[in-house]
Parts: structure tokens; sequence; C-alpha cells
């Protein structure tokens, strides 16, 4: 009997954790500059998911002075992308690495 409600009091506070770190958000901020000049890249692509693939859950734009805010699914931290929005983004997106993801992240592309 004490072995069954332990395995439901283990049940419900691994479930709970799980729903709250799924349930919660990551908010990413930032600016998009580019590499050579360090100049903001207006219109620029923030995604998660690579540009141009199948699995694209969002995409924002950088404002007038290339900078961007929003929030992500803490899972997808990984999977945080930038380009130029022009040209072909197969060829010159860059991949965030998640130690980078944060608030107050600035990203280099080149031109």
């Amino acid at each position: 009997m004490l072995l069954l409600a332990w395995r439901k009091y283990l049940f419900l506070v691994v479930g709970f954790s799980a729903a709250v770190m799924i349930g919660g958000c990551t908010h990413i901020a930032g600016t998009v500059e580019w590499e050579n000049t360090n100049q903001p890249v207006a219109g620029a692509q923030v995604s998660v998911g690579e540009p141009g693939g199948d699995f694209v859950s969002t995409t924002h734009s950088t404002d007038a002075h290339g900078k961007f805010s929003f929030d992500i699914n803490p899972l997808d931290v990984d999977d945080v992308w930038v380009w130029s929005g022009q040209g072909n983004p197969a060829l010159n997106a860059v991949h965030v690495d998640p130690d980078q993801v944060n608030d107050h992240m600035t990203v280099q592309i080149s031109q």
C-alpha cells in the first residue's frame, strides 16, 4: 500500500514539473548586425526552425534598428536561426548557439 502511494506521489511531482517546464516560455531579444560593419540589419528574420525548411514554427522580423523580441518554447532554444531576409536562407542562415540564446543577444550575420 505504501509503495502504491509513493508511486502516485512521484507521478504527480514528475508530471507537475514537466508541465511547468513545457508550459513556460523563454523570452529572447536582441539585435541582428552585419558582421563586417556592426550595422543593424532591418528586416532580418529570426525563426524557430531552419529558414526555408519544413519545420519553422515561428518567424519574426527585426525592426528598423535590427531589434527583435519574442517568446519561444524553452524546448526550442536549440533551434533558433537568423538570416538577412534576402536571398536564399539555405545558403546564409546562421544557427544561434543554444548557450547564446537570451534576452540581450547580438547576432552577427555576413552579407
